[in-house]
């Protein structure tokens, strides 16, 4: 008995249960007398080119938007990353003791 639960096995259920039905729907147009539509006719290639043009336009769309996602989300990182390295700059300067003023005009000068 074979796993059922194996890939292999799930992808040849789906490809024979696919199989059966195209064939039990062409089985069915047949004997009820309906023609398949002539896919060379002029106003069928035309339906065609509008599905695929309509399809491939949203296709560009979406990777658009996704690609502008992706810089988005980019430049939030290297706006964080630069943040972080400014705070880090800033704690390490406020940490360091600030240099004795000299508490005289020539003493500015001596040291």
């Amino acid at each position: 008995m074979p796993d059922l639960n194996c890939a292999q096995v799930q992808d040849a259920t789906v490809k024979i249960q696919s199989a059966y039905r195209g064939f039990k729907t062409r089985k069915q147009l047949k004997e009820s007398g309906e023609d398949m539509p002539d896919l060379q006719a002029a106003d069928v290639v035309a339906a065609t080119i509008k599905i695929q043009s309509a399809y491939k336009g949203f296709q560009t769309r979406k990777q658009l938007k996704d690609q502008e996602e992706n810089r988005q989300l980019i430049k939030e990182k290297e706006l964080k990353s630069r943040q972080a390295s400014r705070e880090k700059m800033e704690t390490k300067t406020q940490k360091e003791e600030p240099k004795e003023v000299a508490s005289s005009f020539f003493g500015r000068f001596m040291s």
